[in-house]
């Protein structure tokens, strides 16, 4: 955490990646028109901060954490993520499964598909990418691969990898 999210130079490549994401979103989904024939205004487009909370907002912040193949693997993994945020307050204080078993195939659902992409990407390219690349597609910001290489050479189960992740997704 130290090395990779305190020092402002890696910090800074998170956060440019986050911005291009989010202004690549954004542009298309609030195109500013001229006001009229001859004037330099532009006209005001409304919209919902949850809107653009839970859209691109959200969007932009797994794609500079995670990369973007998740997207590939997970097509409707922001619809997924805003329905693992409304379950997660239940789970987290660990009632019986079967007083809450939509919360938990929803949590289960949610947490078994990152397992799946994390395990796939371990696999398929391992952490062979360049040391100094602070992203890359498959397994995004430089951060997430080092705790994900922590986790892995620590003994973590896939399943316990696949949950930090999920978790991870929500904050990021």
């Amino acid at each position: 955490m130290t090395t990779y999210l305190s020092q402002s130079q890696r910090a800074q490549a998170i956060t440019q990646l986050y911005q291009t994401f989010f202004l690549t979103q954004l542009n298309p989904a609030f195109p500013f028109s001229p006001g009229g024939e001859g004037k330099d205004e532009k006209e005001w487009t409304e919209s919902s901060i949850m809107t653009i909370t839970k859209g691109p907002m959200a969007d932009a912040a797994m794609r500079a954490v995670f990369g973007t193949k998740i997207f590939e693997a997970i097509p409707d993994l922001l619809r997924e993520l805003w329905e693992f945020d409304k379950v997660l307050g239940t789970i987290l204080f660990c009632p019986p499964k079967w007083l809450f078993p939509n919360a938990y195939a929803v949590a289960e659902g949610f947490c078994g598909k990152i397992t799946r992409f994390f395990e796939d990407s371990i696999k398929e390219k391992g952490f062979t990418v360049e040391e100094e690349e602070e992203w890359e597609e498959r397994l995004g910001s430089r951060w997430f691969r080092e705790m994900a290489r922590w986790m892995v050479e620590s003994g973590f189960e896939p399943r316990s990898c696949g949950g930090f992740a999920a978790v991870v997704g929500m904050v990021a």
